[in-house]
Order: C-alpha cells, then structure tokens, then sequence
C-alpha cells in the first residue's frame, strides 16, 4: 500500500492429488525439507517476498485441488516463476512419501502382539474416519476389529451415534443394554453393530480442552455416554468432533494414560495430545470415508490425468 514493494504471485501446480505427506511438519519430510529452503531463500533474497506452501486437501473435489507453490515476487520478474517450479518440481519428484504406514484393522489387531511392553497405551489412529477429513465418524470396521480381538483395558473414541447416545443416557449409569451401534449414515463405510454392554458413564458432552491443539476451547459433543462391551470403553456422542483432545476421554471418568490400547478417529492432530502418554502409535486405513483408496472415492471435478488415479 505504500508502494514500497509490488508483489506478484507465481504460482506452480502439477497433475497430483496428493504430495508433500499431506502437510506433516513433525518429521523430516519433503514438506519440512521445503518449508526450510524457503526460510533460508527468505532470508538472503531481498525480491522474494514469501514462499507459500500447500499441500492440499485430498478429500476436495475441484479442478485445483493438490499441492501448489506461490512464491510472491517483488515485481513480476520470470526468476520467481522459475522458483516456484523448481519446488514443485522437487514436491512432484517426491509425491510417493508418505512417512505413515497405514495398517488394516485386523493387521493393527495382529501388529499389537508384536509391540513390547511398556507404560502408556498403544494409540491406533483410524484415519479413514477422521471426522477432520469429512468422514463420518460412525465407522465400525476398527471397533468391530478391537471387540472380536477380546482386547482388555481398551477404549474408543468415539462413535458419533446421536440415536444411540439417547438411548444410554436414558438407561443410565450401571445399565445393562443392547443397542445398534454405528454405520448409520452410510453403511458402505463401517456397518451397524449390534451390541450388548454396560453404560460405564453419562455427560452432557461438554469439556474444556487441554491439550496443545485446542487448549481453552470448549468442545461439545452433545449426550454422551460411555458403553462397556468386554475390555472396551466405547464413547459414543452426539456429535461428531475429530479425537484430538485426553479431555474426549477424561471427562467422561475414562484415563487415556491408564490403558493398554486407545482408539483415535484422528490422522495427524491427535499426535500433540496422545503421543506424550503413547508407548506406540499405529495408523489404521480402515475402509472408511477418508480412505487412502482414493479409487474409492466419488471424485467428480478433477482435472485428469492426476496422480494417483490416473498416474504412477
């Protein structure tokens, strides 16, 4: 506004859905690797104003969707372009990186007994119904996983089941109930189950969040209750919030820390609260919404060819 610079952006894109392991910045990666050269390109280079990185939002249907560099130039010079091509040309190069490894629910189940004793629980993340992603949060192929393997001391979080979150809160505490559990927005994605447990516990859903991602925001899952089936604590809520909080759990008289397994429906977020108290984390593609079976998915708008449907 002053006149004292005149920003141009430069943007650069390539045929690809997916890049840059979706954004991580907790491990050495090709998008941490970008975020630093673009800091020090920063830095020295008095003409470039800022390097934007974007890693895209996969679930997105439209014809931009993807990764992408800006690179904002001051004045329209052709370096910037070249700049900003260059690094997509490294985040093209790199577009196989994923630095998780994504189980079946019944391989996490069969993966457990391999992992040596230790304190804290295993956190298993099912990112496939992350409801960050757009899943619904009512996929069962996990839970089914978690009950017909008997485990102990485990819990869930969560199932978003409005119809049956009434249906404990109204038993009450201590009840013994049998309920249709889950799958009731699209079953496609993780069926109804039809259980017989005890209600452990009974909220109204709302608690102040505590950890480093949501710390003093109050997040309110409706009624909520907490039904034991076996060795599992299910939380099943009203509403549908992504796992990223211990208070999910704690407020409902379920301590995280004092199990052996713990279920997330959660990709990434979860990590800055669960993987303090974790002994290990297991990442789940369970079938749900949020798949990284992208051939699964609906897609209706991109722009084709496009990596990973079309391209290797």
């Amino acid at each position: 506004m002053k006149g004292e610079v005149a920003p141009r952006v430069h943007l650069a894109r390539r045929n690809m859905l997916v890049g840059l392991d979706h954004g991580r910045t907790t491990v050495d990666n090709p998008m941490t690797q970008l975020m630093a050269r673009a800091e020090a390109l920063e830095e020295k280079d008095p003409g470039v104003l800022t390097v934007s990185l974007h890693a895209g939002f996969t679930p997105a249907d439209f014809p931009e969707v993807g990764p992408s560099v800006a690179v904002t130039g001051d004045g329209p010079a052709a370096r910037y372009r070249t700049i900003a091509e260059a690094y997509m040309h490294f985040a093209w190069e790199q577009r196989h990186f994923d630095s998780n490894e994504y189980l079946g629910a019944a391989e996490a189940m069969g993966r457990l007994s391999t992992l040596a004793d230790g304190a804290g629980p295993v956190v298993i993340a099912d990112a496939s119904d992350n409801p960050g992603a757009g899943a619904y949060g009512d996929s069962t192929f996990l839970l089914k996983a978690m009950l017909d393997a008997g485990l102990e001391k485990a819990a869930f979080g969560m199932i978003c089941d409005p119809e049956t979150a009434v249906q404990l809160t109204k038993a009450g505490v201590g009840a013994d109930v049998s309920v249709r559990m889950g799958g009731k927005v699209d079953p496609a994605f993780g069926p109804p189950l039809e259980l017989s447990g005890q209600v452990a516990a009974v909220t109204d859903g709302t608690y102040v969040a505590q950890g480093p991602r949501w710390r003093g925001v109050i997040q309110r899952l409706g009624p909520t209750a907490v039904l034991r089936v076996g060795g599992v604590d299910i939380v099943v809520a009203s509403k549908r919030i992504q796992c990223t909080e211990l208070e999910t759990f704690t407020h409902a008289g379920i301590d995280p820390s004092q199990k052996a397994v713990v279920a997330v429906k959660s990709m990434h977020h979860f990590r800055a609260a669960f993987a303090p108290i974790a002994r290990h984390i297991l990442i789940v593609d369970s079938g749900a919404l949020a798949t990284k079976d992208y051939n699964r998915l609906p897609y209706k708008n991109l722009r084709r060819p496009i990596f990973p449907l079309d391209i290797n």
